[in-house]
């Protein structure tokens, strides 16, 4: 297994097993991982139907669960098959809680989908960026940003507050009105750079803040 170097995001994935079918699952994908020769289960949580959170592949190591992002990224899958059954409270719960731990030990990553970087479903189409925001769960809209990465936004009639989407996160840059940022932004928009989007856009967005 190889090393993590630096840590840039929350890969969120179901195990696409049915719950009916297989009430607790983390023994059973671990030994099937192992089977297919790797050094352990891919992930590095699991969260049970029940809510139970079983520690997988330690947080030091690369993960094996999604492939050209396991570098940089800690994986998070939760048991069930959710493109035809929903987490249970449980498992929002737990995912809550295990969220803000991993807040305050390794930092505020964002948590974006399996299918954001691979052709797939997963995790599933009961579980999208507004169930979680429901949830109070901190959900960025990965396509929203991914429209406008590498540009500055600003809300259309909000002067003065403007952010830097940059790897899918939201960079504060600016809160203060002066003749130099009436001067930047001014060349900034005659780029083409700094696009101003709506309130409904902006919210979703700030869920991206670093």
């Amino acid at each position: 297994m190889y090393y993590i170097n630096k840590l840039k995001k929350i890969i969120l994935h179901h195990s696409a097993i049915s719950t009916t079918a297989m009430a607790l699952q983390f023994n059973a994908i671990k030994a099937g991982h192992i089977r297919n020769g790797w050094g352990d289960i891919g992930y590095h949580y699991l969260i049970e139907r029940n809510g139970v959170v079983m520690t997988g592949r330690n947080r030091k190591y690369q993960g094996a669960h999604c492939y050209g992002q396991n570098g940089d990224s800690i994986g998070i899958c939760l048991a069930g098959n959710f493109q035809y059954e929903k987490p249970s409270l449980a498992q929002i719960e737990s995912l809550k809680r295990l969220l803000s731990t991993l807040k305050k030990e390794i930092g505020d990553l964002p948590l974006t989908f399996h299918r954001n970087y691979r052709n797939t479903s997963c995790p599933g189409k009961n579980i999208n960026t507004k169930i979680l925001l429901g949830y109070n769960i901190k959900m960025a809209d990965y396509d929203l940003l991914k429209r406008f990465n590498g540009k500055y936004v600003q809300r259309v009639f909000y002067h003065g507050e403007v952010y830097r989407i940059d790897n899918f996160r939201a960079v504060y840059l600016q809160a203060s009105p002066s003749a130099l940022f009436d001067s930047w932004s001014k060349e900034l928009k005659d780029d083409g750079k700094l696009i101003g989007i709506s309130e409904k856009n902006w919210l979703l967005i700030k869920n991206a803040v670093i």
